[in-house]
Order: structure tokens, then C-alpha cells, then sequence
């Protein structure tokens, strides 16, 4: 569903309109970085299948590449700023979360 968010804090204030269909594309990584100015451009990917054991080289990952992003790098290092400001502010919140993941991943219940 279309949407408008409004945002108006100090000095930073814009209206974001979200039209229907924007794509929502899900990665496991990034295969590839070249950082440069005034743009840097990134590979993401995600894994195929898991890899299978006992090849003759060892164990080969199957990467599919999905999104290659073009962003400016200014805007990349203010991406960046901003995720590690909301991960230090929400530190206990990330453990809790991943600790409840992986507790449901293994099948017990969490604690009480």
C-alpha cells in the first residue's frame, strides 16, 4: 500500500512517498565492494544452496548475485554512521533478539 512519511526534526525535514510495488530485496552478504568518489558500488548476494562436502577443492559456496547498488559514497558513510549509532544505542535489544533466534533455531524454549 502507497504511504507518506513526514518528517520534521530540526533542521532535517522531508515528506518520503513509498509507492506500491517498491522492491524489497533480501542478501546473505556482499560479494563485492569498489569504494570510490563520488560513488560506490556494491554486490550483494545470496547463497544457493549449502555446499556440498567432499569436493576435490574443499567446500565451494554457490553465490547468486542479486543487487549491485550504486550509492554515493557520502551517503554511504552517513548510512553507516547512523546504523552503528542505532546499534550502540540498542546494544542489549540486538543480544536479547539474537539470543531468542537462536534458541528458537535450536528448538528448546527460551528461558524463564
Amino acid at each position: 500500500m502507497a504511504s507518506l512519511t513526514q518528517v520534521r526534526e530540526g533542521e532535517v525535514q522531508f515528506d518520503l512517498h513509498t509507492p506500491d510495488g517498491v522492491p524489497e530485496i533480501f542478501v546473505d552478504g556482499i560479494s563485492q565492494a569498489m569504494i570510490g568518489f563520488p560513488c560506490t558500488k556494491i554486490l550483494f548476494h545470496s547463497v544457493q544452496a549449502p555446499p556440498a562436502a567432499g569436493t576435490a577443492g574443499g567446500v565451494v559456496e554457490q553465490r547468486q548475485a542479486v543487487l549491485r547498488l550504486t550509492i554515493g559514497s557520502d551517503t554511504l558513510a552517513e548510512m553507516c554512521r547512523k546504523l552503528l549509532a542505532v546499534l550502540e544505542r540498542d546494544d542489549s535489544g540486538m543480544e536479547t533478539a539474537a539470543g531468542q533466534y537462536l534458541t528458537r533455531l535450536r528448538g528448546q524454549e527460551p528461558p524463564a
